[in-house]
């Protein structure tokens, strides 16, 4: 299959911040895909008021992907990863057992691995970080030293866009 990367972007946030916020992450996540050899990266993020994960942004699609994707915490990869506030590895998605992780978006990008990790800052879930790969890859500390870095500086972004909304709200 021909391999066409496809980036999206859900623009949740005001006009205020969310070309910053959206162009940071892109490049963060373009960043995760090329150290850690994962074909797509997304970012899910908490909606406190609906109390559910909505689709932020994503790198590395085949496929056109639909945005308009929200998890309720515990529902599906994303929702367990925020329910539970740790990371969750499935290196075998297309093992039998684990067939009740696969839908309709892994089957059509044929993903093998799926490893999820909770953007966290300051003790605060702000949302998920989402990796898919096509192909096995290897996973030792290294590989997660480098997601966890990644994890750290998104998180770090977020809060920031976050703090400088409600400093705009509050003057």
């Amino acid at each position: 299959m021909e391999t066409t990367s496809i980036c999206t972007a859900q623009y949740v946030f005001s006009a205020s911040r969310s070309f910053d916020l959206m162009l940071a992450l892109n490049n963060l996540l373009d960043q995760v895909i090329k150290q850690t050899s994962v074909d797509v990266a997304r970012i899910f993020l908490c909606d406190l008021k609906n109390k559910d994960l909505h689709f932020a942004v994503g790198c590395g699609f085949q496929s056109k992907y639909q945005n308009e994707v929200r998890y309720q915490y515990g529902d599906g990869l994303v929702g367990r990863v925020a329910l539970k506030r740790r990371p969750l590895l499935i290196a075998d998605l297309s093992d039998p057992r684990n067939a009740t992780f696969r839908n309709g978006f892994i089957e059509m990008e044929e993903f093998i691995l799926y490893f999820g990790m909770p953007l966290i800052f300051k003790g605060s879930l702000l949302g998920v970080l989402d990796l898919y790969c096509r192909q096995y890859v290897e996973v030792n500390r290294k590989w997660f030293e480098m997601i966890s870095a990644s994890v750290e500086k998104i998180s770090a972004a977020i809060d920031s866009a976050e703090y400088y909304e409600r400093i705009l709200d509050f003057g």
